[in-house]
């Protein structure tokens, strides 16, 4: 092979002249305006975020409820392996034909002054004629009166948005002087079953189920995952779905009708430390392969959290 004196006069003889060496780009000096630019985008990206005012709600909001940040801080995650048992209090249920599932029931009441709070808020407005939604209510199950304890809440954790496994039914009702929230989890995904037919089951003693989007989402998808399992599915209650209720009251004074919007703008509280939804399905693939529970504490927590807002939405909402 020849050097690389004898290659450049090959090259230089195809192309009819010497090469020329193709000058390199003047590099632009950053001016004083963009460096401040820049300056300011770190600093902006350092300072911790600060929530925005909410904006004006066209109707007279009640007196703060109270249960703020006791809800709503994230408790410091454990260091190292931590199993279901170590971290969420509950008991193994069986629904029987369909197997068992880890129950975990927890009384609003006994979450402290701020749950007491808002038990006072929801039962004093149902039991209120004419509050926000009495005639709506009225209408939908049939011109009868409603009381506290006819109402089921409920909220699904899914593994996906199309027809995949749902490992956590939450469900909330009133229970004599408390609202109770009640979430039947599946340990690993097997359990499917028999968290669905304990939703069933549940709702055979109410009169009125409610949820956040729950006629386009929630409902329909538990009722096919009962079909894959060929479960029983007669549910035939009327179906309140805050969603559709939040939009018609409050789309023109808020940015969007999300959950967590709606707790900002209409309950007047944030979520700190929360788990976001489109980490949950990875974060239960993941316990079930290994069984640490660190992180489905908090899909716990989130669902719970749901559940109370949806309560307290429904005493909020104007007529």
């Amino acid at each position: 092979m020849g050097s690389l004196d004898d290659l450049k006069q090959r090259i230089e003889a195809l192309n009819g002249g010497p090469l020329r060496e193709k000058p390199k780009p003047a590099v632009a000096q950053p001016t004083a305006d963009a460096t401040e630019r820049r300056r300011s985008r770190t600093r902006r990206a350092l300072l911790p975020e600060t929530a925005p005012v909410p904006p004006a709600h066209s109707a007279p909001l009640p007196a703060a409820t109270g249960w703020k940040r006791h809800f709503a801080e994230e408790d410091p995650e454990p260091v190292g392996f931590r199993s279901l048992t170590d971290l969420v209090r509950g008991e193994e249920a069986l629904e029987p034909g369909w197997g068992g599932a880890w129950v975990v029931t927890q009384r609003a009441r006994d979450l402290g002054e701020e749950g007491a709070a808002l038990c006072s808020v929801f039962s004093e407005a149902i039991q209120r004629r004419g509050f926000g939604l009495s005639g709506k209510l009225h209408a939908l199950c049939g011109g009868r009166d409603l009381a506290p304890e006819d109402f089921l809440f409920m909220d699904l954790e899914t593994t996906g948005l199309s027809n995949l496994p749902v490992f956590l039914v939450g469900v909330m009702a009133w229970e004599g002087d408390s609202l109770v929230v009640r979430q039947y989890f599946a340990r690993r995904y097997s359990e499917e079953p028999a968290i669905t037919a304990a939703f069933r089951r549940e709702a055979q003693s109410r009169r009125l189920i409610v949820t956040f989007n729950g006629k386009s989402f929630d409902m329909p998808f538990l009722r096919n995952r009962a079909a894959t399992h060929g479960i029983p599915y007669e549910i035939n209650l009327p179906h309140l779905d805050l969603l559709h209720e939040s939009r018609r009251a409050w789309s023109r004074q808020l940015p969007n009708c999300k959950l967590q919007t709606l707790e900002a703008s209409i309950c007047r509280r944030r979520r700190v430390g929360d788990t976001p939804g489109s980490e949950i399905p990875g974060i239960y693939h993941a316990f079930v392969r290994t069984g640490d529970a660190r992180r489905i504490a908090g899909v716990l927590k989130h669902n719970m959290l749901d559940l109370l807002t949806l309560a307290e939405l429904l005493a909020l909402l104007p007529p």
